[in-house]
């Protein structure tokens, strides 16, 4: 009776722990490939770019840059670029990436991610991913500006305000209080 309640214990618990299987590595290589994560990732920079280009519009306030500024900016931009390219490259991010999905993902999970990706409908997806997120970042650049003005103007404000406490603290006043 003993061996038979071992026996079935067993049975009940293989199918879980085989449920709790971290993923393999080469399993983890076809998804990424599967995802064109390489490609995403070329995909995020483009998007990186054009959000520096829009921040320094938006800082110049409408005003035009001189030649010799505009060059001071591309040089900047690009080697900011460059910067971020070399550290997030996908030969880096690669072995980041697979310690999280082995930590997050069982493989029953990657290899249902990977039939998906694999099918016409994961294809599209895949296709279609690098343009949507093209267009999301797009639609919130376009709220940057509104925000970036709102949160200098908090900047500006508390200088203010700690330069007043300051001041009142130099002449032995009571600092003022915030607004």
């Amino acid at each position: 009776m003993k061996k038979a309640l071992i026996v079935l214990l067993a049975l009940v618990a293989t199918p879980s722990l085989a449920q709790q299987t971290p993923p393999s590595a080469e399993s983890l290589r076809q998804l990424f490939a599967a995802i064109h994560a390489n490609k995403l990732m070329d995909s995020y920079m483009t998007q990186l770019d054009s959000g520096m280009q829009a921040g320094m519009r938006a800082a110049l306030k409408g005003k035009t840059a001189n030649v010799k500024q505009q060059q001071i900016m591309d040089d900047m931009r690009a080697r900011m670029i460059g910067v971020f390219k070399e550290s997030f490259s996908w030969e880096k991010i690669e072995p980041m990436m697979t310690d999280i999905y082995r930590k997050d993902f069982t493989q029953r999970e990657v290899d249902d991610m990977l039939k998906f990706y694999r099918s016409p409908t994961g294809h599209s997806v895949v296709d279609k991913l690098p343009l949507a997120m093209q267009q999301a970042g797009q639609a919130v650049q376009s709220m940057l500006p509104p925000m970036i003005e709102k949160l200098q103007q908090i900047q500006k404000d508390g200088a203010a305000q700690l330069q007043a406490a300051q001041d009142a603290a130099d002449a032995g006043a009571p600092p003022p209080r915030p607004q």
